[in-house]
């Protein structure tokens, strides 16, 4: 999951700045053949079209043939094996999908609040890596997850902004639907909003601050301060 998410992410950034659209194409298709393998990747694959459909029909437009049908061949050798599985066995889709075999609303009610729960208060003592049913994300990684929110607010209309929220989203509702035992699918954007956070308030400091060194230099050692007691306290 962790490496699938984010190739699609940085796919996004590409395709954002319109660099070698060849080679985006071929690796467009081999991410989507291969998403089909691991179970529920299929969605974030499908949001990352509709997301990004406008563009693609321009793209697919301009491309030459022969890059075409070499995307189109790679995609369909690569969906051969999973399609002639899924042929023997109709219930093997229910796994891609990543989707129950029956649904109760009650259930999933309940499991869509608990989410939060897991993520920010006290894990569930059944997943295998939890630790002391200690949630998924402390304090200082809520702080910098919030201020990835202002940046995403005011971003928000660049389509891999988009694309990050609507996967946190998408993580919730794929969790709601396994009964919260696939909620490590959404570690590696958990980890990203981190990240966003701190970019976040490095730039907001530098704006401030745009060439004293000082500042600077006191900025990236409370950054590097900051990540060494996470790392620090994940190994307590």
């Amino acid at each position: 999951y962790s490496f699938a998410i984010l190739v699609a992410i940085y796919l996004s950034i590409l395709y954002y700045r319109k660099k070698n659209l060849g080679l985006l194409a071929i690796y467009s298709s081999i991410l989507f053949g291969l998403s089909l393998y691991i179970p529920g990747m299929i969605w974030f694959s499908l949001l990352f079209i509709a997301i990004n459909l406008n563009l693609l029909r321009l793209e697919a437009k301009i491309l030459p043939v022969k890059i075409k049908i070499w995307s189109l061949v790679i995609f369909i050798v690569l969906l051969a094996p999973i399609g002639y599985e899924v042929f023997k066995n109709h219930s093997l889709a229910y796994t891609i999908l990543f989707l129950p075999h029956s649904i109760h609303p009650h259930l999933l009610l309940r499991q869509f609040i608990d989410y939060p729960k897991y993520l920010f208060i006290q894990n569930n003592s059944l997943l295998t890596f939890s630790i002391g049913r200690l949630p998924l994300i402390h304090f200082a990684q809520l702080i910098l997850i919030a201020f990835s929110g202002i940046w995403i607010y005011r971003n928000w209309k660049n389509p891999l902004t988009q694309y990050i929220y609507l996967s946190f989203c998408l993580c919730w509702i794929l969790s709601t639907l396994s009964n919260n035992s696939s909620i490590y699918i959404v570690l590696p954007l958990l980890s990203l909003l981190v990240e966003l956070g701190l970019s976040y308030l490095y730039s907001e400091w530098k704006k401030i601050f745009p060439k004293n060194p000082y500042p600077d230099f006191a900025a990236k050692l409370l950054i590097g301060l900051l990540a060494g007691c996470i790392v620090f306290y994940q190994i307590l």
